[in-house]
């Protein structure tokens, strides 16, 4: 049998391929005048990838830079709280659960408009749920809602019903996650005048705080203010621009903060974020999600990885702690368990310790060979320095859409990724349940089905809670996937920025600086 990978060797090799070389002519026009605090000018950020489009059938993922752009041009019913995580309303007034959770009804706000002035009504959501669940990618846009989305009905012009084909506890929070993109509408005027265009990627018109007014491919997007907005007190620079880099070399990225190029930069390397906090005139800010964001999956469909006997060993073969550092995390950003927050964190729920040692004895015992297996990951800076699983697989990367694909058909057998988003307990269901299309695992387990079963049934939050941990239990011991470390957001800007808001919710919210 191969003999087992250093993880540091690993982690060096990959460090050293990380710097990127930026082209400074993203940057052009005149250094921004100084204006009224929180109002007017324009804002100047960085995202690190093109978006892909605005119309999400063309676009069906959601990555962080695509994420920063659809959240200023739409607006969601809800939101998480900034100190709490509870949703709390923005286009929606409320939504009460109807029939055991199964059908839920939400109530909207009236007077909302689009950025071309139509107004927002019901009828435009019933609009926007039919055409993405009639479209290629409807498994995936049923499963964002939460349990699998069967129909949207406008039952009065501002009151919409959500049915679903099993209760669904974890509606609300589903609504409000920055994950959950499918609620962001274009007004339904727009889609008509385009029918004959299948793909509405160029253009938007939302209900959000901003307009689009250019976007030059793989260079810059241009959003202005939305004047019809329903919350103005929301608004604050009259415009943003986002300069797509590709990549950036940290101290070229700092420079040009401190510079006046950039106001601010979305960052997930710590070691970034380490080096900004060493400058004076930069302010930095660091939050962590609620649920895990890196982990290490498992094929149970390629030899050895069926053997919960093997997956374990694997496990102890991982060294997390490595993998952090690596990233620049430390011991606290280390996940054990589905969530990190007390609300759902589940008490002697764990997985074995790193063991090197031990795992190569039961590797050895079980004569498994690992030599054909490859362990894929996703071609960013922060996963290439993630990729040291000592297990004697070779590494392959891969483009988000390529990994996505080798992944969800089964032709990976190890991977390293970004899971999530799990928002609620009963999103489990989603990727583990035995007979889930989203089981990415392949494991087949009566154990996980009953613990599933019992989230299921599980309403009051104290049940919710109880079945949750019941589930992390046996998720821990049959290991169909590794927690490794929650996701880090973390957000760099100049002194005279104002308007950060950090949460456990995948988006930092570019839309809401303004200049002090």
């Amino acid at each position: 049998m191969n003999s087992m990978i250093d993880i540091r060797r690993y982690m060096d090799n990959a460090l050293k391929g990380l710097v990127l070389l930026l082209a400074s002519l993203f940057f052009a026009g005149a250094a921004e005048a100084e204006h009224p605090a929180g109002r007017g000018g324009r804002i100047n950020v960085t995202i690190f990838n093109d978006i892909g489009g605005f119309d999400h059938i063309e676009a069906p993922h959601a990555g962080l830079s695509r994420l920063q752009v659809l959240f200023a041009v739409h607006d969601r019913l809800f939101e998480p709280d900034a100190g709490t995580g509870k949703p709390v309303p923005r286009l929606a007034l409320k939504a009460v659960p109807r029939d055991d959770f199964t059908n839920w009804r939400v109530w909207l706000r009236p007077g909302v408009q689009f950025s071309n002035g139509e107004k927002l009504t019901a009828d435009a959501y019933q609009r926007h749920f039919e055409r993405l669940l009639k479209s290629e990618y409807a498994r995936r846009f049923r499963a964002l809602a939460g349990a699998p989305l069967r129909k949207v009905t406008a039952s009065g012009k501002l009151t919409i019903d959500f049915q679903f084909s099993k209760p669904n506890p974890g509606f609300r929070a589903a609504m409000s996650h920055g994950g959950a993109y499918i609620w962001f509408l274009n007004a339904p005027n727009l889609m008509t005048r385009n029918q004959a265009h299948p793909s509405l990627s160029g253009m938007s018109a939302g209900a959000g705080p901003y307009r689009i007014a250019a976007w030059e491919r793989g260079k810059r997007i241009v959003l202005k203010r939305n004047p019809g907005y329903w919350d103005p007190a929301a608004q604050h620079a009259d415009e943003i621009h986002y300069h797509i880099l590709g990549g950036y070399n940290a101290e070229d990225l700092l420079q040009w903060l401190r510079g006046g190029q950039l106001d601010a930069a979305a960052v997930i390397a710590d070691s970034v974020i380490r080096a900004a906090r060493k400058q004076r005139d930069l302010r930095v800010f660091r939050a962590v999600r609620d649920h895990f964001g890196l982990a290490v999956g498992f094929n149970q469909q390629f030899a050895p990885l069926g053997d919960q006997v093997a997956r374990l060993a694997l496990v102890q073969a991982i060294d997390r702690r490595a993998i952090a550092r690596a990233l620049g995390s430390g011991e606290a950003d280390i996940a054990d368990q589905l969530f990190a927050a007390v609300r759902w964190r589940c008490e002697d729920v764990g997985y074995p310790a790193h063991d090197p040692g031990g795992a190569r004895n039961i590797l050895d015992a079980l004569g498994a060979d690992f030599s054909q297996l490859q362990i894929w990951a996703d071609d960013t800076p922060p996963m290439r320095r993630a990729v040291g699983v000592p297990t004697g697989v070779h590494l392959v990367t891969a483009a988000d859409h390529s990994l996505t694909y080798q992944i969800v058909t089964g032709r990976a057998a190890v991977w390293i990724w970004q899971q999530g988003p799990f928002v609620h307990p009963s999103f489990s269901d989603l990727s583990l349940r035995s007979a889930s299309r989203q089981n990415i695992s392949r494991l087949r387990s009566a154990k996980i089905d009953a613990a599933i079963a019992g989230l299921a049934r599980a309403r009051s939050k104290k049940d919710i809670g109880a079945a949750h941990c019941a589930f992390e239990a046996v998720k821990s011991e049959l290991v169909p996937y590794l927690p490794v470390m929650r996701g880090v957001l973390g957000m760099i800007t100049r002194k005279d920025i104002g308007g950060v808001r950090l949460t456990g919710d995948p988006v930092l919210g570019y839309h809401r600086l303004f200049r002090k």
